[in-house]
C-alpha cells in the first residue's frame, strides 16, 4: 500500500486525516508510516525502485490512504512508471517457471 503526496508534510497530513477518521492513536500512525510505502515522490520512488531491483516483474499498487485525491493518483502513476521503466524480460529459467505455472504445473523445475 502506498500513501504519496508532493511533499512529506502533505503525505503526513493525508495520513493524519485517515487516522482521525479511523480513530488511530499516535502509535498506530507511526506504525502505518513504517508499513506503508509512505512519503513524497522521491521517497516513494526510491522504495518502489528498491522493490523492482529485487528482480520482480512488476508492481500492483494500492493507494487507499489518499486515492480520493486525483492529483495523488497521477503522481503515483508517474512514480510507478519511472520505477518500472527499467523492466527487462525474465531470464530463460524464470520464463520456464512462469510457463509451467501458467500451464497449472506445481513442479517449478
Amino acid at each position: 500500500m502506498v500513501l504519496v503526496a508532493p511533499t512529506m508534510q502533505e503525505a503526513e497530513a493525508d495520513l493524519r486525516s485517515v487516522a482521525a477518521a479511523k480513530g488511530w492513536n499516535e502509535e498506530i500512525i507511526e506504525m502505518a508510516m513504517m508499513i506503508l510505502v509512505f512519503g513524497d515522490a522521491d521517497t516513494v520512488g526510491e522504495r518502489l525502485q528498491a522493490c523492482m531491483d529485487t528482480g520482480i516483474d512488476g508492481l500492483t499498487i494500492n493507494l487507499t490512504g489518499n486515492g480520493h485525491h486525483t492529483d495523488r493518483i497521477g503522481l503515483l502513476g508517474e512514480i510507478g512508471l519511472a520505477a518500472t521503466a527499467k523492466w527487462e524480460p525474465p531470464s530463460p529459467r524464470r520464463q520456464a517457471v512462469q510457463d509451467r505455472l501458467r500451464r497449472g504445473s506445481r513442479q517449478l523445475l
